[in-house]
C-alpha cells in the first residue's frame, strides 16, 4: 500500500489517489523543466470508429487494408494476415483512414503500444481498437513515436488512464499528452537509438527461436525417428476392431496420429511406454483462497503452480504464482521434488493443445501444483526425468496431445490413458539419455539467454533516451 499527502492547490480536476502518486508528481516535475507540446498543439487525434460501424458485409478480398489490433507489435505494424474492406465502406470511414508517417496508438488490449504507419498501409482505415495521431507537424514523427514507447510516454499514459471504470485510452488521454521539444538533430539520434535496438531484439529472438526449433529435430534424430506427417484425408474406414474397448470419436483415428506412433515405432532403441516409466502419479490440490478463509490452522501457505505458469518456449514462469491455502497432510503429498515433471492434464484452447510438460530442475520449498495439473514422478533406475521430459516436450510440438484430448464443456482434457500409452524409445545406456537431455537443455539455456539479452538492450537503450530527451 502506498500512502502519501496531495494538497488542496495541487488537485488539477481528477480526485482519484492514483493520477497523484509522488512517481507520477516527480515525472511531471522533470517535464516542467524541459519545453514541451501537447499532442492537440501538433497534431490531430482520432479515435477508431465505432465497433459495430464494420460489418462482415464491409469484408473484401481486396480495397482498403484495415489496421486492426493484430497488426501491431511492440515497436511497429506487421502485415501478417491483411483484412480489406471495399472501397464503397472506405468511403464512408474517410476521416479514420490514416497516411504514411502518421501513428498509431492501440487504446485496448496491451494499451499504448505505439507505431508509425508505413507505405503499406498508407491510406489503411483503422479500427475500432486505435487512436490514430495524424498530421504531425513540428516533430519528427520516429521521435514522437519513440517517446510515447518509451517509460517517459507510459508514465504519462498510465496516469492519464487510471480512475477509469474500465481502462482504455481516450483521445483525450492521448491530447494531454506532453511531449518534450529537443532539437531535430537530437530527435533523430533518439529515433535511430531505439530502431537499431529493436532491430537488434529482432534479430537475437529470430535466433533464439531457430534454436528452440533446432530441438526436435535433434531430439528425433538422436532416436533414430523420422518424423511423418500422415495425409489430411477427412474421410477414412476404420474397422469395428479397431475400436474394440477404445474411443469412437473420428479424430483418434486419422492418419497424423497413426503415423506419429509409427515413427516412434521405427526407432532404433527398445520401447517403453510413459506408463511403464512412471512410479508415481499425483493429482494435484487447488487449495482455499488466504484472503477468504478465517481457520487457516493446519493449513501452509504454499506458492501453487498452474497451467498458466507453463511457459511455452522455456520450462515453467514463477513470477507470478498463485498462494493459497493447503492443508498439511495435502501438501507432504504434493510438494515438488527435483526431477519431477508435472503435466497439464486440463485447460488448453484451440491453438494451443493440452499436454504441456514442465521440468522440476530443483527443489522448491513451499510450491505445489493445482488441479489442473498431474504429477508424474520418474521410476529414476529406468529412465532420466530430463529425458523423458525432452522427448515429451517434442511429442507435444509434434502436434500429437491434439489427437488425446477430448472437450465436453470449455476446458479441454487428456485422455490420461492414452497419454502414460505413449511409446517412449528408452536407451538402456543412461549416458545416451543424459546426452540427448543435456543437448535440448543446452539449446534451451542459450535460447533463453538470447532472449534476455534482447530484452536487457531493450531496457538499456529506453534508459539512454531517457537521458537524451531529459537533460539539460
Amino acid at each position: 500500500m502506498e500512502c502519501f499527502v496531495t494538497h488542496l492547490k495541487d488537485i488539477e480536476g481528477r480526485i482519484d489517489p492514483h493520477y497523484y502518486r509522488p512517481s507520477f508528481l516527480r515525472y511531471a516535475e522533470q517535464l516542467n523543466q524541459k519545453s514541451t507540446v501537447r499532442i492537440s498543439d501538433i497534431a490531430n487525434v482520432v479515435c477508431g470508429p465505432f465497433g459495430s460501424t464494420i460489418t462482415l458485409k464491409d469484408y473484401s478480398n481486396e480495397g482498403v487494408p484495415l489496421i486492426r489490433i493484430s497488426n501491431i507489435r511492440e515497436d511497429s505494424l506487421v502485415h501478417d494476415d491483411l483484412v480489406f474492406i471495399n472501397n464503397e465502406k472506405a468511403a464512408e470511414l474517410d476521416s479514420y483512414k490514416v497516411k504514411e508517417n502518421d501513428l498509431v496508438i492501440s487504446q485496448r488490449g496491451t494499451l499504448g503500444l505505439a507505431a508509425k504507419v508505413d507505405s503499406k498501409f498508407d491510406g489503411a482505415i483503422i479500427s475500432a481498437n486505435f487512436i490514430a495521431i495524424k498530421a504531425i507537424k513540428e516533430l519528427n514523427p520516429d521521435y514522437l513515436k519513440t517517446f510515447l514507447s518509451s517509460d517517459l510516454g507510459k508514465r504519462q499514459l498510465t496516469r492519464q488512464t487510471s480512475g477509469q471504470v474500465q481502462t482504455k485510452l481516450t483521445t483525450d488521454d492521448i491530447k494531454r499528452i506532453r511531449i518534450p521539444v529537443i532539437p531535430l538533430n537530437s530527435q533523430i539520434k533518439v529515433a535511430n537509438l531505439m530502431q537499431c535496438t529493436y532491430q537488434l531484439k529482432k534479430q537475437k529472438e529470430a535466433e533464439a527461436q531457430t534454436l528452440l526449433d533446432s530441438i526436435d529435430e535433434y531430439v528425433l534424430g538422436e532416436l533414430g525417428i523420422v518424423a511423418s506427417q500422415g495425409d489430411n484425408r477427412t474421410c477414412f474406414v476404420v474397422w469395428a476392431k479397431e475400436l474394440k474397448g477404445k474411443r469412437i470419436d473420428p479424430k483418434a483415428y486419422t492418419s497424423k496420429p497413426k503415423a506419429i506412433l509409427e515413427s516412434i515405432g521405427k526407432s532404433k532403441y527398445p520401447i517403453r511406454t510413459v506408463k511403464e516409466l512412471v512410479a508415481e502419479q499425483i493429482a494435484g490440490y487447488w487449495g482455499k483462497d488466504p484472503a477468504l478463509t478465517e481457520n487457516s490452522e493446519n493449513h501452509i501457505l504454499c506458492n501453487v503452480i498452474r497451467n498458466t505458469d507453463f511457459d511455452n518456449n522455456y520450462n515453467l514462469d514463477l513470477e507470478d504464482v498463485a498462494q493459497r491455502l493447503i492443508p498439511v497432510e495435502s501438501y507432504e503429498r504434493i510438494k515438488l521434488r527435483a526431477g519431477d515433471i508435472l503435466l497439464e492434464k486440463s485447460g488448453g484452447s484451440p491453438a494451443q493443445p493440452v499436454g504441456r510438460v514442465a521440468l522440476i530442475t530443483k527443489e522448491h520449498e513451499g510450491y505445489a501444483f493445482s488441479n489442473f495439473v498431474q504429477l508424474l514422478r520418474i521410476h529414476k533406475n529406468e529412465c532420466l526425468p530430463e529425458y523423458l521430459f525432452t522427448y515429451l516436450r517434442t511429442i507435444y510440438r509434434a502436434g500429437y496431445m491434439e489427437y488425446i484430448q477430448n472437450q465436453t464443456t470449455g476446458i479441454r482434457n487428456l485422455i490420461l490413458q492414452e497419454f502414460m500409452s505413449i511409446p517412449v524409445p528408452t536407451p538402456l545406456d543412461f549416458s545416451i539419455q543424459d546426452k540427448i537431455a543435456s543437448e535440448a537443455l543446452r539449446r534451451v539455456q542459450k535460447a533463453k539467454n538470447l532472449w534476455q539479452e534482447a530484452n536487457d538492450s531493450v531496457d538499456k537503450a529506453k534508459a539512454e533516451v531517457e537521458r537524451l530527451i531529459l537533460s539539460k
